[in-house]
């Protein structure tokens, strides 16, 4: 039943060529019916082929006339900044080299700083009661015993 079409990758075979065996094994089908189903196969897929060729040609096509207008793309991508976009660009480049920030990282900057220092100034604190906690219970624990040491 096998109609004879070996395996290809789809990149590497010319179209004409993939028509020339795709006729070939329909020429060798002897089933009426099967030749009837795998015509009208071959017949969708060249409809196929050709709307698609069609579509492609005509996106490349626009896609060519896009890209010639560069004003325009930059004005789609960068929606309606295109003025001040550049100017930025160079701004921020001027404090990466320098190494500056403007006000507002600066103050979170240090704000983070700050609060960073209080988070390990209160997990110190707690650790130190906790440290406490447990020498005063281990103190407790040995009174007992130092006052009978001391009798």
């Amino acid at each position: 039943m096998s109609a004879g079409f070996s395996r290809h990758a789809t990149d590497n075979v010319d179209s004409a060529d993939l028509r020339k065996e795709a006729y070939a094994a329909f020429n060798a089908i002897d089933d009426p019916a099967y030749r009837a189903v795998v015509g009208l196969l071959v017949r969708i897929l060249d409809a196929v082929e050709i709307k698609t060729d069609h579509m492609y040609s005509q996106l490349d096509a626009k896609l060519d006339a896009i890209l010639k207008d560069e004003k325009s793309v930059k004005h789609m991508v960068l929606n309606d900044h295109t003025d001040t976009h550049d100017s930025h660009h160079r701004w921020i480049d001027t404090r990466i080299k320098n190494g500056g920030h403007c006000t507002w990282a600066s103050t979170k900057i240090k704000a983070e700083e700050v609060s960073a220092a209080d988070r390990r100034g209160i997990k110190n604190a707690v650790l130190e009661k906790v440290l406490i906690a447990l020498l005063a219970g281990g103190a407790g624990l040995m009174v007992p015993q130092l006052v009978r040491w001391f009798q």
